[in-house]
């Protein structure tokens, strides 16, 4: 063995460079790293957003349903489902305002360049003294999957699940509910068909009374449907007020709440963690 290889330093640089030698040859050896695929944007063709929860054959109230075109041009069509149906065209120069005198789901549904555009509302006003109260929400796309946190069946508060399947064949649900108490066991809600272009309603105190507050995961096992939770309170000859609990697509880390009116020492912020350590 050669002195050189003996001495520490040169043994260091010469292993050092070997190494550098290597990479380099591997750089013109090597075949090149794959390009980064380039992200695509696929632009939305259409768009259905659908508002359940309208009581229009409830006395005592007045509720409206309507939809714009945020470019201002194209058009858009609304379709209440009901007993009695009634369909509409949405043009973008300005809101359609529909009122609902039957019982209905409200869908909207835009294509083309004006379904990114689309936007759509609900609203329920108490109009006598034991329905007094207002309530306003987004219509929301169909999903297979929505979680509703809402509603109360305590002495003098109804709450109601409205569940809409809009779609021309029938849906099958499962309904998890949840309240205070934990996950609920009182009744099986599994299998439940929603035929199609109907809704269905479901009085939660029926599943499960006496609670303060409930939370529900609706799964579409086939098809897809939107929900939300009519509810209202009255005691006596008084009204406790009204409100709709619309669904949203998942559990979320933060949310925010909507403008809470001055003066409403009756509102309550419900809040359910579905964590399960």
């Amino acid at each position: 063995m050669t002195s050189w290889w003996r001495r520490p330093v040169d043994r260091s640089l010469y292993m050092i460079g070997g190494t550098l030698a290597v990479a380099a040859a591997g750089q013109f050896l090597m075949p090149p790293a794959p390009p980064v695929p380039t992200t695509v944007v696929v632009p939305i063709t259409s768009l259905a957003l659908v508002c359940p929860a309208l009581p229009g054959d409830t006395p005592g109230f007045s509720i409206a349903t309507k939809g714009a075109l945020l470019d201002g041009k194209g058009t858009a069509h609304l379709d209440l489902q009901a007993s009695r149906a009634a369909s509409a065209t949405v043009k973008g120069a300005d809101v359609r305002v529909a009122f609902v005198k039957h019982s209905s789901a409200a869908l909207f549904t835009a294509e083309g360049s004006s379904a990114s555009q689309l936007v759509a509302d609900a609203s329920i006003a108490g109009t006598s003294n034991t329905t007094r109260g207002y309530a306003s929400y987004a219509c929301q796309p169909p999903s297979a999957s929505q979680w509703l946190v809402g509603g109360s069946s305590e002495a003098g508060r109804i709450a109601v699940l409205d569940i809409a399947n809009v779609e021309a064949t029938p849906a099958t649900v499962d309904i998890e509910l949840w309240t205070d108490n934990g996950k609920s066991g009182a009744r099986s809600l599994n299998g439940v068909e929603v035929p199609a272009r109907s809704r269905l309603q479901l009085s939660l105190a029926l599943v499960d009374p006496g609670r303060s507050m409930y939370a529900l995961h609706v799964i579409a096992t086939s098809g897809q449907v939107t929900s939300a939770i009519f509810d209202r309170g009255q005691a006596a000859l008084s009204s406790l007020g009204v409100d709709v609990v619309p669904s949203v697509g998942g559990l979320l880390a933060s949310s925010i709440v909507g403008v809470i009116p001055e003066g409403s020492s009756n509102a309550t912020l419900g809040l359910r963690s579905m964590a399960t350590s």
